[in-house]
């Protein structure tokens, strides 16, 4: 004899599938945003090394050229700008990533 099971009945030992919860929403959210955000942060700190290296190979700092205001303006200029580019492309390598 065959059973017809309904919607309400199960096989023995299996369960329905449920929809997910909006906790589960909100950690897919949680994990997405993460995610963008390392690259992020790995973006910024590559372009921030790229950006001292290029201030230390490009001008020759020694103690007998030492200028504050002229180092502080280099620093700003090529540090903070290589990390700023490189905040960006995080941003948009996540996002293709993430397609």
């Amino acid at each position: 004899m065959s059973k017809i099971l309904n919607e309400t009945q199960v096989y023995p030992g299996w369960e329905m599938p449920k929809a997910p919860t909006v906790e589960e929403k909100a950690l897919l959210i949680t994990v997405r945003q993460n995610f963008i955000f390392s690259y992020v942060k790995t973006g910024a700190v590559l372009g921030i090394i790229v950006g001292a290296y290029n201030l230390f190979v490009k001008y020759d700092i020694r103690e007998e050229n030492f200028n504050l205001s002229a180092i502080l303006t280099l620093i700003a200029f090529h540090v903070f700008a290589a990390g700023l580019i490189g905040y960006l492309l995080g941003i948009i390598f996540a996002k293709i990533y993430k397609k």
